[in-house]
């Protein structure tokens, strides 16, 4: 009786964590003295920590939810967690200017010539993937997105600009490099676009993130 008493007390102060906790993207499962808590903040997590809880993060589309090598990738608009597919299958032009966080694999990428941009552009294709466990590669799947990487104009870089843009080229040079052929997985993090002539689908984002 004595023990009931301890987890409805217990359980109902971390719901009042719930209550009064920012809205976050992270969630972890935990198990103290035999009973489950799951769907647990971060702070709730450190409470639950301090009486010897075990813990566990659940996928929820944020950083600590991120897939593994091997794993699909997957994209989240404004936050919210979504697929490939669902992406390219909506409106480009009515999704442009979203925050977007994309992880996922590519097979080449190219670059243009400097005497032509800006700084730097990288253009590539990142899709979810298929998992060949023959050759430990992602095998290229469908729908494929545009990815544009390049600086942005309108952001106040550190001076001098030349070596801040020359640094910010060469270490998303160095990441798609390792990533390119499925042997890495990549982070975008940037914004929805749709090109001007076409009207189709893109992410403009300015550097490239390996993360596993």
């Amino acid at each position: 009786m004595l023990e009931m008493t301890f987890h409805t007390l217990f359980r109902s102060a971390l719901l009042a964590t719930v209550c009064v906790a920012a809205p976050a993207l992270f969630a972890a499962d935990c198990k103290l003295a035999g009973v489950g808590f799951p769907g647990m903040n971060s702070d709730q997590v450190k409470a639950l920590a301090r009486f010897g809880a075990a813990c566990t993060a659940t996928d929820t589309g944020a950083e600590s939810g991120a897939p593994r090598l091997g794993q699909p990738g997957f994209i989240l608009l404004d936050g919210k967690k979504t697929s490939y597919l669902d992406l390219a299958a909506d409106d480009p032009i009515k999704n442009s200017g979203k925050d977007v966080v994309l992880y996922g694999y590519l097979s080449y990428f190219t670059e243009t010539e400097p005497f032509k941009v800006w700084g730097y552009r990288f253009d590539f294709q990142m899709y979810e993937g298929e998992w060949l466990s023959g050759i430990k590669v992602m095998n290229t799947s469908e729908p494929q997105i545009d990815v544009v990487v390049s600086p942005s104009k309108l952001k106040k870089y550190a001076e001098p600009l030349t070596d801040t843009l020359s640094q910010l080229r060469r270490d998303s040079f160095k990441a798609l490099t390792l990533a390119s052929g499925g042997k890495a997985l990549v982070k975008i993090t940037g914004k929805t676009g749709a090109y001007s002539n076409t009207g189709a689908l893109y992410i403009g984002a300015e550097s490239v993130e390996v993360i596993r």
